[in-house]
């Protein structure tokens, strides 16, 4: 094989292109007479199955026999509908074998087995062509989700972890009235939430001096969410010096500041006015 049949292979395993092309081609090579034979075979047969074994109440009468008689037409029309060139389209004269009323369990077990395996072998194409669209767009869904989990993927690493996940966290007040709130589950899943007051800020502790290059800030989203704009984004080594990175100055749902990396330990965000600081969530990365 060489390279340049690579991607044509590849792209008939997902699409199965040609092997639906021959499919098709087979498939439409019946013709009308042979089909209508094979449409009568295919119904004679869905009777029998009602017949032998109904969901309903049937007229009185032997239940064998009449499964019998249809199996054996439908062996009948399957057999004409095999054969090539079939010329009439009406019942086969002579071919069907007559009913009878001593039929039994026995009887219909054959003549089922006998006619089965030839609609079976009528039905071939269709289901050979039901087969491989399952195949292609099974296959092509896989290509999507895994086409979905290394963009998710790529995502997660280009972002990399959530530095500030777990980490102990400071904040410049604690509003008084939070832990009622929380208990009533009335905060609307705030995690931060200070009192009315000059600059109020929080401040994560990430353990160590780390690499920071991202802040995503998840805002309160039950209204006031004003409340936290302006927002400054500040980093420190040792709590004393402070440097601003980012700074929001719209009101925002979600804010995700960039700024080129730097090494910090402390991560803080501030609103430099006087106003109550309450956020959802804040990641670092």
């Amino acid at each position: 094989m060489s390279l340049r049949e690579i991607p044509l292979r590849i792209f008939e395993w997902f699409s199965r292109r040609a092997a639906l092309r021959e499919a098709r081609a087979a498939l439409a090579g019946v013709g009308d007479k042979r089909e209508a034979a094979a449409r009568q075979a295919r119904l004679l047969f869905e009777v029998a199955e009602e017949t032998s074994a109904p969901g309903e109440d049937l007229p009185q009468g032997s239940r064998q026999a009449a499964a019998l008689s249809l199996y054996r037409q439908a062996t009948e029309w399957a057999r004409q509908a095999s054969r090539a060139g079939t010329g009439d389209a009406n019942p086969p004269g002579g071919q069907a074998a007559p009913g009878t009323l001593d039929a039994g369990d026995d009887d219909v077990a054959r003549a089922r087995a006998a006619a089965e395996p030839l609609i079976r072998e009528l039905d071939a194409p269709r289901l050979r062509i039901e087969r491989l669209l399952i195949q292609r767009w099974s296959r092509l869904a896989l290509l999507g989700a895994a086409a979905l989990l290394l963009v998710i993927g790529g995502r997660i690493l280009t972002l990399g972890p959530d530095l500030a996940a777990g980490r102990p966290f400071r904040l410049s007040s604690r509003w008084s009235g939070f832990d009622a709130c929380v208990a009533r589950n009335g905060c609307n899943g705030l995690a931060y939430y200070t009192e009315t007051e000059d600059n109020p800020w929080v401040e994560i502790d990430l353990g160590a001096p780390r690499r920071v290059r991202r802040i995503d800030v998840l805002n309160r989203d039950n209204g006031a969410a004003d409340q936290a704009t302006p927002l400054v984004a500040e980093l420190s080594t040792d709590r004393a010096a402070w440097t601003e990175v980012a700074r929001s100055d719209r009101n925002f749902g979600s804010w995700k500041a960039s700024f080129p990396a730097r090494t910090a330990r402390f991560v803080r965000l501030r609103v430099p006015r006087r106003s109550v600081l309450h956020l959802q969530s804040i990641a670092v990365r």
